[in-house]
C-alpha cells in the first residue's frame, strides 16, 4: 500500500504552482494532483512537466479545472482521493492578475472583469475548502493559501488583485480558527518572484537588471523555489502525526521589500 500523503495543487501548471507541484514529486514523499484550467479537457499535454523526474511514474494526476466553477473542483477532489486514496493537504494557488494591469484605473473595470477575478482568486478558495474538508479532516491535513504582498502594499490600479488577496489573508486566519485543531491553514505571499522559466512552452519577456535585484534588500529578485521551500516545510508540518503548531499565519516572502521604507523627497538622509 502507497503510504505517501497526497496533495492537491490548483493553478500547478505553471509559474510558482509548477514548482510546488515539481518539489512534491521531487521529494518523493508525496503523490500530487495538478488542478489547472490549462491542461486539456480530453487528449495530453504536449509538454508533460514531470516525466523527467525520478520515480513519478503513478504518482501524479493531471486534470483540467476551472477553479471558479464548483462542479469542476468538486469532481477533482473526488478524482484525487478516488486516485489515491486519500487528500492530505490543499495548495490554493490558482489566480489571475488585475486585468489590464497599470493601464487602466477603477472607473474603466467592468463588473464582469471584477467578478471574474474575485471568482478564481477567492471563491475558488472556498470551494476547494468545501469538498476538501471532510478528507482533510481524515487525514488531519492542512491548507496552504498562495496570497501575495500586494495584500499588503500596492501599486496603482491594482485594485482587483488587491482586494483578493487581501482577503484571503483574512479567510486563511478565520478558517484556521473554524477548521482546528484537525487542520491547519497558512498562507504565503510572495512578492516579486521571476517566473518566467516556468512557463511551458514561452520564452522569457524580459531579462532582470541589476536594479531589479538591488532594490531587495537580499540582493535579488526572487525564484519560484523560494516559495516551494517554505510550502514543503508547511505541508510537512501541518501533516506530521499529532498535528504540527503552526496556524492562521501569513508568511511573507519577498526578499525584504515590505520592509523597506522609499520617499523621494527626503534630501536630509544625505547630508
Amino acid at each position: 500500500m502507497d503510504s505517501r500523503k497526497t496533495v492537491l495543487i490548483t493553478g500547478g501548471l505553471n509559474g510558482i504552482g509548477l514548482e510546488i507541484s515539481r518539489a512534491c514529486l521531487q521529494s518523493k514523499l508525496y503523490n500530487i494532483c495538478v488542478a489547472d484550467i490549462a491542461i486539456p479537457q480530453e487528449g495530453s499535454l504536449p509538454i508533460d512537466p514531470f516525466q523527467n523526474i525520478e520515480e513519478s511514474q503513478g504518482r501524479y494526476l493531471l486534470l483540467h479545472c476551472d477553479v471558479s466553477k464548483e462542479d469542476h473542483v468538486q469532481q477533482v477532489v473526488s478524482k484525487t482521493v478516488e486516485t489515491f486514496s486519500r487528500l492530505d493537504a490543499v495548495i490554493n494557488n490558482a489566480a489571475i492578475s488585475h486585468p489590464h494591469y497599470g493601464a487602466k484605473d477603477i472607473t474603466g473595470l467592468s463588473l464582469e472583469e471584477w467578478n471574474r477575478t474575485v471568482s478564481i482568486n477567492l471563491t475558488s478558495i472556498f470551494l476547494t475548502t468545501k469538498y476538501a474538508v471532510p478528507h482533510l479532516k481524515q487525514s488531519k491535513g492542512c491548507i496552504i493559501n498562495v496570497s501575495s504582498t500586494r495584500a499588503l502594499q500596492s501599486e496603482a490600479n491594482t485594485e482587483i488583485y488587491s482586494a483578493t488577496k487581501g482577503a484571503v489573508l483574512s479567510l486563511t486566519h478565520s478558517l484556521s480558527i473554524s477548521l482546528g485543531p484537525e487542520i491547519n491553514v497558512n498562507a504565503i505571499s510572495p512578492g516579486w518572484i521571476d517566473v518566467q522559466d516556468h512557463q511551458l512552452g514561452k520564452e522569457r519577456e524580459y531579462n532582470l537588471r541589476d536594479l531589479d535585484h538591488r532594490q531587495h534588500p537580499v540582493g535579488r529578485v526572487g525564484r519560484p523555489e523560494d516559495v516551494s521551500k517554505l510550502c514543503l516545510y508547511l505541508i510537512q508540518d501541518g501533516c506530521q502525526e499529532g498535528g504540527g503548531f503552526i496556524t492562521g499565519q501569513n508568511f511573507v516572502i519577498d526578499g525584504g521589500m515590505t520592509k523597506k521604507m522609499i520617499y523621494l523627497g527626503e534630501p536630509w538622509w544625505n547630508e
